[in-house]
C-alpha cells in the first residue's frame, strides 16, 4: 500500500516511519482509506522540535509508546527502533488501554500525564 511509510528528520537523526504489517491486515476501513495522509501528518508530527526532543530524550530503544495527536483526531501506538519507528495501530481519538507510556501532542505542546494532571513533556 502506496503511502504507509516515510522519512523524517528528528533533530538532525534520519529516522523511517512505517506501518506495522500485521497491522495492515485488519486495518479499520475509515482508516485505511486515509492511511496515505494520516501517516504524512504522523511524520510531521515526529519531526516537530518538541516531539523529536522527548522521544530521543526520554524513549529508550525497542520501547513501545502511545502518541494522541489530539488536533489530527488519532491516536498512534509507535515502537521505537534505533533508525525507525513502527506504527503498531491507529486508533481514532483515543487508544484502547495498555501499558504502554501515553503523551499527548495539544497545539504544539506535548503533554504526559503525572498524578492525573497533563504536564509539559
Amino acid at each position: 500500500m502506496k503511502g504507509t511509510n516515510g522519512k523524517i528528520s528528528m533533530s538532525g537523526e534520519k529516522m523511517d516511519v512505517f506501518v506495522d504489517a500485521g497491522y495492515l491486515k485488519g486495518c479499520k476501513p475509515s482508516i485505511a482509506k486515509e492511511l496515505p495522509s494520516i501517516v504524512t501528518r504522523l511524520c510531521k508530527t515526529l519531526s516537530m522540535r518538541s516531539v523529536a526532543r522527548y522521544f530521543i530524550r526520554d524513549i529508550r530503544i525497542g520501547e513501545t509508546i502511545t502518541l494522541v495527536d489530539k488536533t489530527a483526531g488519532y491516536a498512534f501506538r509507535l515502537k521505537v527502533d534505533s533508525h525507525n519507528i513502527c506504527v503498531l495501530g491507529i486508533y481514532e481519538n483515543y487508544p484502547p488501554k495498555g501499558n504502554a507510556p501515553i503523551v499527548y501532542l495539544v497545539n504544539t505542546n506535548l503533554l504526559r500525564p503525572v498524578a492525573g494532571r497533563l504536564v509539559a513533556a
